[in-house]
């Protein structure tokens, strides 16, 4: 039996915009404006990955495969991360789910 599973959670939360007018003034700060940015670039992602795979080797040459395959996705604009409520709510994302099974048999004529 092998097990990978791959959790991921990110999150960014973006402010105070800024752009270069006066790229070699100084002081450094005054090298910049306050500039205004429609829309929101804050983002909260997580994703989970799985993969399950049990092997039985019955004799050899012969073998069976069952797969199990998950994956769980969303992306929200939060911008917020939150251990706790971020790593929980991954089970709670609607799951695509791929089931795979292989049967080898070896003929010794």
């Amino acid at each position: 039996m092998q097990i990978y599973a791959e959790p991921f959670v990110s999150a960014g939360a973006y402010g105070e915009f800024k752009e270069l007018v006066r790229p070699r003034a100084t002081p450094f700060a005054s090298q910049f404006d306050t500039a205004t940015y429609a829309g929101s670039p804050d983002f909260n992602d997580k994703s989970f990955r799985s993969t399950n795979v049990l092997r039985r080797e019955f004799k050899p040459g012969s073998a069976l495969y069952v797969v199990w395959q998950q994956g769980r996705e969303d992306v929200s604009g939060v911008g917020r991360f939150r251990f706790r409520q971020d790593v929980g709510g991954l089970f709670g994302i609607p799951a695509s789910n791929v089931f795979l099974v292989k049967f080898s048999y070896w003929l010794n004529l």
